[in-house]
């Protein structure tokens, strides 16, 4: 085994626009970075010294479970990751995310978690219609659906009786937040909240990558504390967290928090290099070690 660890590394699934971005910003670092495309390596109980050699590694997986097994895999063997697996796990599993936003009393919508047909159409029936369901984990709103009423409800819990699979057996349900026709992500690196934006749709997902446009948000006081109390919850790292506004109330909540996230159409909206912060944290961490 190594004697030291002296290398940095950025292992990625994909290269689509984000990890570009995060290539390049490796690449003018002052500290050398090791590109490495997960597809084309593997973990080997027999060959541990590649891998001993890295004092962290950059992890950006396309998919929760990939990067969860990636993170989990490393910081086993004593490789520190950006992100962690705890961070990871805690941000990425929507179902745990809700338990710690309520442990921390980080405001978020209503939301019910349960495990059966009729207890979950017993709890969407006393929340009152319109419920939104969550998949336990996903991303660019897979699967996601509002439900406005209770024929609805009957009709999407036969589909998932239907489908199976792991992902159809838990049922999460969240108070519909009626919201001025956008919501707000921001992005908390090492606990500090480093840009936001506005995610317009004339639906009610407004995700960019169905569809939504951006526009910089301003960081008010109440926005970043929300935003710092929800990544602080989940264990701090660097994550996005989207935030929706009450239209009723201006009240604001924490909708999700997520561990990979998507930045590209957040800089030349905001002004601010995200990639770059990341990398910059990355490195900061690593020189720790």
């Amino acid at each position: 085994m190594p004697e030291e660890k002296t290398k940095l590394g950025y292992l990625y699934q994909r290269k689509a626009k984000n990890e570009k971005m995060i290539a390049g910003a490796c690449e003018e670092a002052k500290e050398d970075v090791e590109v490495i495309r997960l597809d084309d390596v593997s973990f080997d109980t027999k060959n541990l010294d590649y891998w001993l050699q890295f004092r962290a590694i950059l992890l950006r997986c396309v998919g929760h479970d990939k990067g969860l097994r990636a993170a989990s895999f490393l910081n086993g063997i004593g490789v520190a990751t950006v992100n962690s697996a705890e961070v990871t796990r805690n941000s990425g599993d929507k179902v745990i995310t809700t338990a710690l936003l309520a442990l921390n009393d980080v405001p978020q919508p209503r939301t019910v978690i349960a495990f059966s047909v009729e207890e979950a159409l017993a709890k969407m029936k006393e929340m009152g219609f319109p419920v939104v369901m969550k998949p336990g984990i996903g991303s660019w709103a897979r699967l996601i659906n509002k439900i406005n009423d209770f024929d609805a409800a009957e009709a999407v819990m036969e589909h998932k009786q239907v489908l199976g699979g792991p992902q159809h057996q838990t049922f999460l349900m969240q108070e519909y937040i009626d919201k001025p026709g956008r919501d707000i992500r921001t992005y908390v690196i090492d606990g500090k909240v480093v840009a936001a934006i506005y995610r317009y749709s004339p639906g009610w997902i407004t995700n960019t990558a169905r569809g939504g446009s951006a526009e910089n948000c301003e960081l008010t006081d109440e926005l970043v504390k929300i935003s710092q109390d929800a990544a602080n919850a989940v264990g701090g790292g660097a994550v996005a967290v989207d935030v929706f506004e009450n239209a009723a109330t201006g009240e604001l909540l924490v909708g999700e928090v997520n561990p990979t996230f998507e930045f590209h159409n957040s800089v030349p909206t905001t002004g601010v290099e995200i990639h770059k912060l990341l990398v910059n944290y990355f490195i900061s961490e690593a020189n720790k070690i």
